[in-house]
């Protein structure tokens, strides 16, 4: 009798975390799948790249983790800026990918276009995860000024 009742999250904000979320899945997919290019490129190709695209793609791995968690929207400013700096990261990662294929003899055009426009991805995912991040976050804090509770089943069930 003295437990306040729970309320289910409003349908703007689990809209919102459901864009959160895929964004999140996607970079996750993408991150693992350039990890282990680079551990390929680092044995075989260009360790300084190679350790520069690990390094690069094991931190959006670990923030795209921390996207999935419910928690996500109890956090502050710089968790988006967290997500900024590893997209913009991975987008230096690709930049300077494309740098070496340029000065590079026997690479293609292609390659340096290949990374340029992953380069240019990098940077639209930093945007996006950006403001996907925001508005997860501007709900919850709007919400929760209105109802102080209604968050309260979402951090406990996690």
């Amino acid at each position: 009798m003295g437990e306040p009742q729970k309320k289910m999250m409003s349908a703007e904000f689990y809209v919102a975390m459901r864009a959160l979320r895929t964004y999140a899945n996607v970079l996750f997919m993408s991150s693992i799948f350039y990890f282990g290019l680079s551990i390929i490129s680092f044995f075989y190709q260009r360790p300084l790249l190679g350790f520069l695209g690990m390094l690069s793609f094991f931190s959006s791995a670990i923030v795209s983790v921390f996207l999935l968690l419910n928690a996500v929207s109890y956090t502050n400013s710089s968790a988006r800026w967290n997500v900024v700096a590893v997209n913009f990261f991975n987008a230096v990662y690709f930049g300077i990918a494309a740098w070496f294929e340029m000065n590079n003899e026997n690479s293609t055009m292609g390659y340096v276009i290949v990374n340029g426009v992953f380069c240019a991805l990098a940077m639209i995912s930093t945007i996006v995860g950006f403001f996907l991040l925001d508005r997860v976050q501007e709900i919850r804090h709007d919400e929760e000024q209105d109802e102080p509770h209604m968050y309260e089943s979402i951090v406990s069930d996690s």
